[in-house]
């Protein structure tokens, strides 16, 4: 099985560790936010016409990221040129340049926020395998505090958490056998389980060096091998209940409580006095309710 894989969901869930598990196998070559799909996809016409391919090769040649796959512009225009001129075969032409240069025979991608994009990518590729991350919303909410260049507010990262969670239930009823969604409890849990399923959710074999993630920069000089479950640790699980304050788990469980229990993610009991209830309902719930709204209205307008 030669057919692409795509890695999804949001940021802070565990996307990365998924992709340098996978990429640790022989066969397997991984590219990282390169957005093909998210914010490229249909935006600049009909590929057929040249002006519009080549607006579009110019946009694309913006990111470093699909630059670092080295694509050979020239060749790229003519392999184009000998099938149906679409985005999907487009991106895809990328991604199989970068495959034969590492001397790989299978590609995938990791884009945050691509289950979005579930239809478009399945019906180019029918084949393909999409993995979707999934994070306790809760301890994801507190992972982001400590990444000021990416943080949001309570609200929005409830709102995007939401979206993802059921695009999550929605995507893996439409496309069974091609959808997989994994929490990255499970993964930081049980490393070796967690990556032996998703091989063979993918068609390819399980090799225990996987685990020890070689070749990742971040991991270099650690002392864990396979057998310990490599790099990837549960420490950071339930850590929310020590870097958020209680209106906040609050208010997360509020909003997505029911999605967080179909995904195996139990609730925390929270006990208000009086005024703290007051203060939360008309204050904390109401600004972060309406940022989260914002947020949505903003997204909906920019892809109109």
């Amino acid at each position: 099985m030669n057919d692409p894989i795509f890695i999804g969901g949001l940021e802070r869930s565990g996307k990365t560790y998924m992709r340098m598990l996978l990429a640790g196998h022989p066969r397997l070559t991984f590219s990282c936010r390169t957005n093909l799909w998210t914010s490229h996809f249909e935006r600049h016409g009909d590929l057929t016409q040249p002006a519009n391919l080549k607006r579009c090769l110019a946009a694309l040649m913006k990111s470093k990221h699909i630059r670092a796959l080295g694509p050979d512009l020239p060749r790229l225009e003519r392999e184009l040129g000998a099938g149906p001129v679409t985005y999907g075969r487009l991106f895809a032409l990328i991604h199989e340049q970068h495959a034969r240069a590492t001397g790989k025979a299978r590609w995938g991608d990791q884009t945050e926020f691509i289950e979005q994009k579930a239809d478009d990518i399945f019906a180019a590729h029918p084949d393909a395998r999409m993995i979707h991350m999934l994070c306790d919303p809760r301890d994801r909410y507190e992972a982001m505090l400590h990444k000021s260049h990416r943080r949001v507010g309570l609200g929005v990262a409830t709102a995007r958490w939401r979206i993802s969670a059921l695009l999550a239930q929605r995507n893996q009823v439409k496309y069974p056998g091609r959808y997989k969604v994994i929490r990255y409890e499970d993964m930081a849990s049980h490393p070796q389980t967690t990556l032996c399923e998703t091989c063979e959710f993918l068609g390819e074999d399980f090799l225990p060096e996987m685990l020890t993630m070689q070749g990742e920069a971040r991991f270099e000089g650690l002392n864990r091998d396979a057998e310990d479950g490599g790099p990837l640790t549960a420490q950071y699980i339930g850590r929310y209940r020590l870097g958020l304050g209680a209106r906040d788990i609050a208010y997360i469980q509020k909003q997505v409580g029911g999605l967080m229990s179909a995904f195996g993610y139990a609730l925390e009991p929270i006990q208000f006095s009086w005024r703290e209830r007051l203060r939360f309902h008309l204050l904390d719930e109401t600004v972060n309710s309406l940022e989260g709204l914002g947020w949505q209205i903003k997204g909906l307008t920019k892809n109109i």
